[in-house]
């Protein structure tokens, strides 16, 4: 710091304990009380308390630039370029924030996106208008500088146009439609799939999903297929003998496909049929275990150390090893087969793939090209379906217990599968549909037809799961 900069920080103290005051002198608890005339754009006048008003960085702003003290606050008067009905609403809203603190943006470490912001019930009143008026009131708060309002009121018009399909967005804003009908029935056909799933997966959220590879146990493959121009072709047996851990994986989960299809279709005896549930949780188990095993081969940490235990937990082989012996001693629930039907699909198709481009036989079978083509488009809502189905298991199993049909005990072993889940180093589908629920619940719970109790309960139900989810992801 120079000379010239000390003596002026050395004048700013003296000042401000001096006789000239430079600040605007604190404000007593009976001016604070005290109300200032606030004249709006349409000729209105409204009588705000001064602890209304410093909420607004204007005010406090234009009291410091004018070097004003509490004894002009009679002859203030403040102007504002906001209508009377709306000014009103924007002083009704100062008055139940005095003394907290404005809203913070964050973003969710896991998904990189944007928080949005929980709203309490006189929030959530509050914003049941029309957009017009939260469009209004998101001005005035820009003008006034009022931080707790500007990001809140913009809150609430996401809430408001978050669920609405493109054609009741056109009728609220008034915007014409530059699509015919044709033209809207050939982008429908052309994205079947994604129009069965769109009502829990937002548009922008499917652009950014990655495709998850199985991870292998050999260090050299970087999960490039090799330039088929280059590569010497190989024999179906000679796959066999050079990659027989893929064989016996593949072996397996075909088993996994069969099991679950026997249980859910008629196509054997009951007895089969029944047995059929615990079969198919037998070859995912079985097939985590050898992964498992193929996969803990590099650590070096001795057996069942403290590092070892800390590296198998992390593995997602293991996390649905206790997946499997949860339901297998449970009562059945159909839905648990979901997820492991759709890994088995998912990674069986894989090494058809990885088979077909070391035997030479891609362009000569039409089944496994137009798989390999499935596999590259639907990934993101095949693992998104999954983790949505492992998430909705939790309150089922609670229910079980109601029902005599599950043991206390298994909705505290499931919640720590869904927090290894959370925390899964290589797939970030559960993470990204937790963030989605919660966008999704938030906006209900701030819809304005949404009843004051049942927005309530939505959001503590929110914060108790936040509560209990990971703070931190595993890397």
């Amino acid at each position: 710091m120079s000379d010239g900069e000390q003596h002026d920080a050395s004048d700013s103290e003296v000042n401000a304990e001096g006789s000239v005051e430079k600040q605007p002198a604190p404000f007593t608890d009976e001016q604070m009380q005290m109300e200032i005339k606030c004249k709006t754009s349409d000729g209105g006048v409204i009588n705000v308390r001064v602890s209304h008003l410093l909420q607004s960085s204007v005010f406090k702003n234009m009291w410091k630039d004018l070097d004003m003290s509490p004894k002009d606050l009679e002859e203030f008067e403040f102007k504002v370029n906001v209508e009377t009905n709306i000014f009103s609403k924007v002083v009704e809203w100062m008055g139940e924030h005095i003394g907290k603190e404005d809203p913070k943006i964050e973003d969710d470490p896991a998904t990189r996106q944007r928080k949005p912001l929980a709203f309490s019930e006189y929030e959530t009143d509050f914003f049941k208008v029309g957009v017009e008026e939260i469009a209004n009131l998101i001005k005035a708060a820009n003008y006034l500088d009022i931080k707790s309002l500007y990001y809140s009121g913009c809150q609430a018009l996401a809430n408001v146009i978050g669920n609405k399909t493109p054609e009741e967005l056109r009728e609220l804003f008034g915007l014409e439609d530059d699509l015919t009908e044709d033209e809207k029935a050939d982008i429908r056909r052309r994205n079947m799939w994604f129009n069965l799933i769109y009502f829990y997966i937002p548009l922008h959220n499917i652009s950014k999903m990655v495709e998850i590879r199985e991870e292998s146990s050999q260090p050299n493959n970087s999960g490039q297929q090799p330039n088929n121009s280059n590569v010497q072709r190989k024999t179906p047996m000679e796959f066999c003998k050079e990659y027989p851990n893929d064989v016996l994986a593949f072996g397996l989960r075909l088993a996994t496909l069969y099991f679950v299809i026997c249980y859910i279709l008629p196509i054997t005896d009951s007895k089969f049929q029944a047995l059929a549930y615990t079969k198919a949780f037998a070859a995912v188990a079985a097939t985590n275990a050898f992964r498992l095993h193929q996969r803990l081969r590099a650590v070096n940490w001795p057996f069942f150390s403290q590092m070892f235990l800390y590296e198998l937990m992390l593995e997602d082989s293991a996390h649905y090893l206790l997946y499997c012996m949860i339901f297998v001693i449970s009562s059945p629930i159909t839905l648990a087969l979901l997820p492991v039907s759709i890994y088995a699909i998912f990674n069986l198709i894989a090494t058809l793939n990885k088979f077909s481009t070391e035997t030479g036989i891609a362009h000569n079978s039409f089944i496994i090209s137009r798989l390999v083509q499935f596999k590259q488009q639907a990934s993101p809502n095949m693992l998104s379906t999954a983790a949505c189905a492992e998430i909705f298991l939790l309150p089922i199993i609670i229910l079980m217990i109601f029902m005599g049909k599950a043991s206390l005990v298994g909705p505290f072993v499931y919640y720590r599968f869904l927090t290894m889940r959370y925390m899964s180093r290589r797939n970030p589908y559960t993470r990204e549909m937790f963030s989605q629920l919660k966008f999704i619940f938030i906006s209900w719970a701030n819809n304005p037809s949404c009843p004051t109790f049942v927005s309530s309960s939505i959001l503590k139900f929110i914060a108790l799961i936040e509560r209990l989810a990971p703070q931190q992801v595993a890397m």
